[in-house]
């Protein structure tokens, strides 16, 4: 059949559609046209399945973590959830600043030819495919203290509006997950000379109008309205994007919903994008915070963490050897943990598709994922109380500034890394894996032996000298500062 002729279904077929998620932007001979037309139709209904499903997932964990900080239950329950939507007391509405992720981002390799050309970053680092809000159009007024005021603690809100292509969404140097799947999409990357720099996503990116915010409904049925802020927006008849780009005053001011958590953004090459961070908080430094007498794995702990490992893997990853890894290093696989796979993807016939990105929360619960399937929690439970993984000797005297620091150890080295199995398998390898084993045997002897009596010079000097389980690094930042957590008063 000759190209550009239509076949007879393209004629009498009528998909269901959603005009909201369509992608448009056609190109090539009828027949192509058609197909993309057909994909495009069927993606928008899935696409509005897929928003939907992300903010439930959102807001649940949310207000199951509110509930549980809170510790209210029944009327005082429904009272948070109406007043997460309405109010921002929970530093859940978004702000200048505010860090993003489409879900769709990557730094992998991006094939974006039919004949195998590759755009291959150089810069792979996590965080490049992170996308900070930027807002600084929306207006303040002076005196503003009324319960709609435009910002909170310096920092102005961001609206349902703010969707402008680099001006609210600074397009990030990344790779996209989804194909070049127009004509024009890979005219654009090849043209782009500087495309192992900039990434193939300013290529792809086209923005909805609007943020997509999560339908909550009240006991009676009726939904919730979001608290509602000023946007700035380019005057109908201004030329560009009037005083947000050239301090013009084309512009007009619109009173529309606020963003949060929950809201998602569509990019119509297909992605998600969604908050990690409402920008009203920070990653504080470490700070210890006992609040109880039982050691474990605590908000400290996990800051710990967070500032060693580097950054986490905001959109979850699809590993070449079949396995998958969210967080600061959770690895699983679709069969070994089914419920966290169904959180994330989702299949498409023989493709893995990226549902959504991880939330702050669950972003820190992968630490104690990652610690509970490497056994780390057990191991080092064992070796405080004497009951395996390197003492068998005595039950040690501990707080939770030396609890984190061991965690840590444990996290970076395994945990079996006090055994003496491990010990005698690094001694007979010889030379810097010899020298590495000795030095956690003194490390771990003198932790037993002293027993709480510890010296803060000699704890430095041993936590130093075990450096690290890869010879290539001496690791001796990381375990001066466990050293220093350790000797800290609680």
């Amino acid at each position: 059949m000759a190209a550009g002729k239509k076949y007879p279904e393209q004629v009498c077929i009528e998909e269901e559609k959603n005009e909201k998620y369509m992608e448009g932007n056609y190109d090539g001979d009828a027949d192509q046209q058609y197909k993309q037309e057909r994909a495009d139709k069927r993606r928008s209904i899935q696409m509005e399945e897929d928003i939907r499903a992300s903010q439930e997932a959102v807001y649940e964990k949310e207000t199951e973590r509110l509930s549980y900080e809170q510790k209210a239950v029944g009327e005082a329950f429904t009272k948070i959830m109406k007043e997460y939507v309405e109010d921002n007391i929970y530093q859940q509405y978004l702000v200048d600043g505010a860090v993003l992720r489409c879900n769709q981002a990557m730094t992998d390799d991006m094939v974006f030819t039919e004949w195998g050309e590759k755009v291959v970053l150089e810069n792979k680092a996590d965080e490049v495919c992170n996308i900070i809000l930027n807002v600084p159009e929306n207006p303040v007024y002076e005196d503003d203290d009324s319960e709609n005021s435009m910002m909170i603690n310096g920092l102005r809100y961001a609206t349902v509006k703010d969707t402008i292509k680099n001006v609210n969404i600074i397009v990030p140097k990344c790779n996209c997950r989804l194909a070049a799947d127009r004509d024009e999409e890979e005219k654009r990357i090849r043209n782009d000379t500087d495309r192992n720099k900039n990434g193939v996503c300013m290529h792809l990116m086209r923005l909805n109008e609007e943020w997509d915010n999560f339908e909550v409904k009240d006991k009676e049925g009726f939904r919730i309205k979001y608290a509602k802020r000023v946007n700035v927006a380019p005057s109908p008849f201004s030329a560009g994007a009037g005083r947000m780009l050239d301090g013009s005053e084309d512009v007009v001011e619109e009173e529309v919903e606020g963003i949060t958590m929950t809201s998602v953004l569509f990019c119509k090459h297909g992605g998600l994008i969604m908050p990690v961070t409402s920008g009203q908080t920070e990653i504080n430094n470490y700070n210890s915070e006992i609040d109880d007498n039982n050691l474990g794995i605590k908000d400290s702990t996990r800051r710990l963490i967070k500032q060693f490992e580097g950054n986490p893997f905001v959109t979850p990853r699809i590993n070449s050897n079949g396995t998958f890894t969210i967080g600061y290093g959770y690895d699983f696989t679709e069969s070994g943990d089914p419920e966290t796979f169904s959180k994330f993807f989702r299949r498409e016939g023989n493709s893995i598709i990226v549902v959504r990105n991880l939330t702050q929360q669950e972003i820190d619960e992968s630490i104690d994922l990652a610690a509970n399937k490497n056994s780390i929690t057990k191991a080092i439970d064992n070796f405080i109380n004497a009951t395996g993984n390197g003492n068998k000797n005595k039950p040690l005297i501990m707080n939770q500034n030396q609890y984190d620091a061991l965690f840590s150890y444990f996290y970076s080295n395994g945990a079996y890394v006090f055994t003496e199995e491990i010990y005698k398998q690094e001694i007979n390898k010889g030379g810097e894996n010899k020298n590495r084993a000795e030095a956690r045997k003194e490390l771990r002897d003198y932790l037993i032996e002293e027993n709480g009596n510890y010296n803060a010079d000699e704890i430095k000097r041993l936590f130093v000298n075990s450096k690290g389980w890869n010879i290539k690094y001496d690791y001796k930042t990381r375990r001066e500062e466990e050293a220093e957590v350790f000797m800290c008063d609680p």
